[in-house]
């Protein structure tokens, strides 16, 4: 017998239990605002700004951490193919990036001259 799939109603329950936090808090907390009386709305209206606060703070400290770790990321894999390269010269007998260093071109002895009289 086939397996069964799920029926996309199971499906959308699922994508929602996979929702974060915050956005669902955000939802409750308006659905309870309109259940409550007018006097009770104000602090859950302050409250839900805070909310709203705290994920922005949140969403750009994810930002920073994610620009943080690209940096780290591209720079190691930079490091990893210099080294890989300089393995790879020291493997075949040389350097890559520098050839055989020449000797120093002699300078011409000074000659004595004579005095003239």
């Amino acid at each position: 017998m086939a397996a069964r799939t799920k029926t996309a109603k199971k499906r959308a329950g699922a994508m929602a239990r996979r929702l974060p936090a915050v956005p669902r808090l955000s939802e409750a907390l308006a659905r309870l605002e309109k259940q409550l009386p007018k006097e009770l709305r104000a602090p859950l209206r302050t409250w839900r700004r805070q909310v709203a606060t705290w994920e922005a703070r949140l969403d750009r400290l994810r930002a920073e951490r994610d620009a943080r770790f690209a940096r780290f990321d591209a720079q190691m894999r930079r490091d990893a193919k210099r080294l890989m390269a300089r393995l790879e010269g020291t493997l075949r007998g040389r350097s890559p990036k520098r050839p055989a260093r020449r000797k120093p071109r002699r300078r011409p002895t000074p000659r004595a001259t004579e005095p003239t009289a």
